[in-house]
């Protein structure tokens, strides 16, 4: 582990994301990609639902050319796994929606994966999801309407992963990088600090937090231990890092008692 690594893009990040997550787990954070590609997908397909008909769900229209008539799943492979989608049917079969995929290594996957890490680490924004529809479905026109229900429920999506239980782990791994972030129109580096558990009783390695701060200081050490023993982490047997100063200050106040040793 390097105490300051500087990344340029957020999805470095989301390949650590997935590489320190079980693949059997809803912890995984491949669960919080799908969850986040099907409801834009469904939002989207039901507007193009809308558009066809002419008027919006519950409405009522004189000029209407159809009817709704329910959904059909459909699976849609991508590389975090395979989603279910909801697509919405009519009942004169008219209806045929534009329904994107995520192939392994296209630009659009990439672009996706960074979209929805950079959204979970800075918080989702209608500028992000507008981004994200326009690449996922090129050439539709894009409601406002649309983009607020695409942006609220990802961030419930987002936040309910972040304040999910942490089981009881074995050992503690830390370590901080650095990448790059537009505030108040200028550019700065923002540490993201990092916690890998070791599960007790699988043994596997993963993700149990993140945090982006100003820096890794041990004030923002000390507050990021707060919020995971918010989520019920237990204490470790053991905390490994690198020798940061902040790190180890942040362990001996709020994990005292804990032993610690460098990686």
């Amino acid at each position: 582990m390097t105490e300051h690594t500087k990344h340029t893009t957020f999805a470095d990040i989301f390949k650590l994301f997935e590489s320190l997550t079980s693949n059997d787990s809803r912890e995984n954070v491949g669960a919080v990609l799908l969850d986040a590609f099907r409801l834009i997908v469904e939002h989207c397909l039901r507007s193009q639902q809308d558009d066809y008909l002419g008027c919006r769900k519950h409405d009522r229209s004189d000029d209407r050319i159809d009817y709704r008539n329910g959904y059909k799943k459909r699976a849609i492979l991508t590389p975090a796994g395979k989603v279910d989608i909801n697509v919405p049917q009519t009942r004169k079969s008219g209806f045929h929606p534009i329904i994107p995929t995520l192939n392994d290594g296209s630009r659009l996957n990439n672009a996706f994966r960074t979209a929805v890490a950079e959204m979970y680490l800075k918080g989702v924004s209608t500028r992000k999801v507008t981004e994200i529809v326009r690449k996922l479905f090129p050439g539709q026109t894009i409601s406002a309407d649309t983009v607020s229900k695409c942006a609220q429920e990802p961030d419930g999506t987002f936040d309910k992963w972040r304040n999910r239980k942490i089981n009881p782990i074995s050992i503690l791994y830390l370590d901080a990088t650095y990448i790059k972030v537009r505030e108040a129109g200028i550019v700065r580096d923002c540490a993201v600090l990092i916690a890998v558990g070791v599960d007790s009783e699988t043994g596997r390695r993963r993700i149990i937090g993140i945090s982006v701060s100003l820096s890794d200081a041990e004030e923002h050490w000390s507050n990021f231990f707060k919020s995971l023993m918010a989520r019920r982490m237990n204490r470790p047997a053991l905390v490994v890092s690198d020798s940061h100063a902040g790190i180890r200050g942040a362990v001996a106040k709020t994990l005292t008692g804990v032993p610690w040793q460098r990686c």
